[in-house]
């Protein structure tokens, strides 16, 4: 690697201090990701069955006066609940875990040498505003068809 520049022993040990905190705040973000990916595949398939087990009892209840409207509330509120969790919680956290890593990518030393860089490329692949829309398509769209579904059938 001929343009690395040379570094003295001091600045050595800050250098593998800064690379070793990157290096695990990465896998705190991958450890974040995971963690939402996870969140929102189990909250769909709850969301789901607690649909299929509401629709399956459907005759009952109406037997049983009890009115569905109220009933098909549950799996609303509990769908509005996870959003919130989700963006107003896990996603800050991953977001934070982003703001983190790219004080170490825009640190002139790593530029200068081509160094790190994934998280920036990242962020310029998906923005923040795009991720925010599609956490808000992936809630927006079961809700409104469960919405649509009750009220309008």
């Amino acid at each position: 690697m001929k343009n690395v520049k040379k570094i003295n022993s001091k600045n050595e040990i800050i250098i593998n201090l800064l690379f070793q905190e990157w290096k695990t705040t990465i896998e705190t973000q991958m450890h974040f990701n995971d963690l939402i990916l996870r969140f929102r595949s189990i909250v769909l398939s709850v969301f789901i069955a607690g649909l299929g087990v509401i629709y399956g009892l459907g005759d009952f209840l109406i037997n049983n006066s009890i009115k569905l409207d109220c009933v098909y509330i549950l799996p609303i509120v509990f769908w509005f609940s996870c959003f919130i969790i989700d963006f107003f919680y896990y996603q800050k956290l991953l977001n934070g875990s982003v703001e983190h890593v790219n004080k170490f990518e825009k640190m002139s030393f790593f530029k200068e040498n081509k160094l790190l860089g994934l998280t920036t490329s990242i962020s310029n692949k998906i923005s923040n505003i795009k991720s925010n829309f599609l956490i808000f398509l992936f809630y927006a769209i079961p809700l409104f068809t469960i919405i649509s579904l009750v009220y309008f059938d």
